[in-house]
């Protein structure tokens, strides 16, 4: 009760890739369009918020991308939560799921980014990085490799891309 719908894909979270060849998704947030998003959604300084998802079925990555965009900006750890096993678990534990939506009272905040103390940019790699690491073979190499280093890619199926090795 009482949670604020927020789609990721409306301009907040994310927005163009403007470092490599392409212009791609996905691009972590400007400071000023996560701002807006704070803001809209009435997010202060010592709130705590809890990400879950819209969807009963849906396995959270939509969450997951906004704890670590929050992360990204200097959120502490202990004031974003995901919530384990998402609307789903809510509801097998016994408690009641809302349908459509229905926006709580919000007045909005005057919180920035730069209000956070800490920023995380480090946790953050570029596109030309990547590439010198697949170029490099370190994300093929034996999994006993201590320099291995692993590519995730999360996105949900149906997916009509995936990285290629041009020599096999």
């Amino acid at each position: 009760p009482g949670a604020i719908p927020n789609v990721s894909h409306e301009g907040y979270e994310v927005t163009k890739r403007n470092e490599g060849p392409i212009l791609a998704d996905h691009e972590v947030g400007t400071g000023d369009l996560i701002d807006q998003m704070l803001r809209k959604l009435g997010v202060t300084k010592n709130d705590v918020l809890v990400l879950t998802t819209s969807r009963y079925d849906y396995p959270g990555f939509c969450s997951s991308r906004l704890w670590w965009t929050l992360r990204y900006w200097g959120f502490p750890r202990n004031q974003i939560l995901v919530l384990n096993g998402g609307n789903k678990a809510y509801a097998m534990a016994g408690y009641p799921l809302q349908k459509g939506v229905t926006l709580p009272p919000i007045t909005p905040s005057t919180l920035s980014v730069t209000d956070l103390p800490k920023k995380f940019f480090n946790e953050r790699i570029s596109l030309g990085e990547l590439i010198g690491l697949v170029d490099s073979g370190r994300t093929v190499l034996p999994d006993s490799d201590p320099n291995k280093v692993v590519v995730i890619d999360t996105r949900q199926p149906p997916v009509a891309y995936y990285f290629k090795d041009v020599n096999a």
